[in-house]
């Protein structure tokens, strides 16, 4: 009985260390859950983040321009501008100097030539203000005294003294603002081309040529 005791026992060490015979198979763990797969898969997953990371820097990268090009803008950036000088108008806007002392005749009135001996004498006290005198021929006998003054852009003729003209001139539309002998009452535009000076307003147009 001892004996037979023995070897059971023994045979029972024996199955219990894996060298008996197995009644059934111990089930098998997965590849990814072993150290080998998780090493496989990471490597696998580095390989795809940097060929998307290659695309991407890829995609963006810009054309470089070649030597020639490189060469021109350089040559642009370095070169200095010189802008193109503008042609000087021979008119000239009411804003600057315009009118030189002397005796101006009138050339025109409002389209058609005038006759000789209306004469426009203007001296310069400021480039804003001239003295001016106007005087006529003894058969029309109208004159009178003033300034011509600059405010911002515009001209203007102002009148404190004046004599009537004789018949038939006096106290026709010759006389009166606007009129022939008489520029005050409106504000004009003067433009200087050479020796002739046009005052341009909204409903009289002279135009004076200078008297050498």
């Amino acid at each position: 009985m001892l004996v037979t005791h023995t070897i059971t026992s023994q045979k029972k060490l024996e199955f219990a260390e894996g060298r008996g015979t197995r009644m059934s198979e111990e089930p098998k763990t997965p590849f990814w859950n072993t150290l080998a797969g998780l090493i496989t898969a990471i490597a696998a997953l580095v390989t795809a983040i940097g060929g998307v990371i290659a695309l991407w820097h890829g995609s963006s990268k810009q054309v470089e321009p070649g030597p020639a090009a490189s060469q021109a803008a350089a040559l642009t950036a370095v070169r200095p501008s010189h802008p193109t000088p503008k042609p000087e108008s021979a008119s000239q806007s009411a804003s600057a100097p315009l009118l030189e002392d002397g005796i101006y005749e009138l050339y025109t009135w409002n389209g058609p030539r005038q006759k000789n001996g209306l004469l426009l004498h203007l001296r310069k006290v400021t480039d804003d203000r001239y003295i001016a005198e106007f005087s006529s021929p003894s058969e029309v006998g109208y004159t009178w005294a003033g300034e011509l003054l600059r405010k911002q852009n515009s001209w203007s003729i102002t009148i404190s003294t004046y004599t009537p003209g004789n018949p038939p001139w006096a106290g026709n539309s010759d006389e009166m603002p606007g009129g022939r002998f008489n520029p005050s009452g409106t504000a004009y535009n003067i433009i200087v081309e050479g020796p002739l000076v046009t005052f341009r307003g909204s409903n009289s147009e002279y135009v004076w040529k200078r008297k050498e």
